[in-house]
């Protein structure tokens, strides 16, 4: 696996784990369609939510895996950051 797919997979993991804590996250958005193409064909195996609450997987590892041909069908594209941040790479209001 290469260095950026490792990254993406760690990113992947701790924000899904991250927002499984109630105490921490009370309320957390989550974007519709993440089981339906092309968000459903970049990992093995889309989140699953029951009842308002997003599941988090039991799998061993980071429990979420991508595609195997992911990076070929969906590759990096750069695109403008139209966000103004902060000093310390925060959001800022604009």
């Amino acid at each position: 696996m290469d260095e950026e797919s490792h990254q993406a997979q760690q990113l992947t993991k701790t924000t899904g784990r991250a927002c499984s804590w109630p105490r921490a996250f009370p309320t957390q958005e989550y974007p519709a369609g993440e089981d339906k193409p092309p968000k459903s064909e970049i990992v093995k195996g889309a989140l699953k939510l029951e009842k308002g609450f997003l599941l988090v997987p039991d799998a061993p590892g980071i429990s979420v895996e991508l595609a195997d041909d992911a990076k070929e069908r969906y590759p990096f594209k750069p695109r403008p950051l139209k966000t103004r941040l902060g000093l310390d790479g925060a959001v800022v209001d604009q």
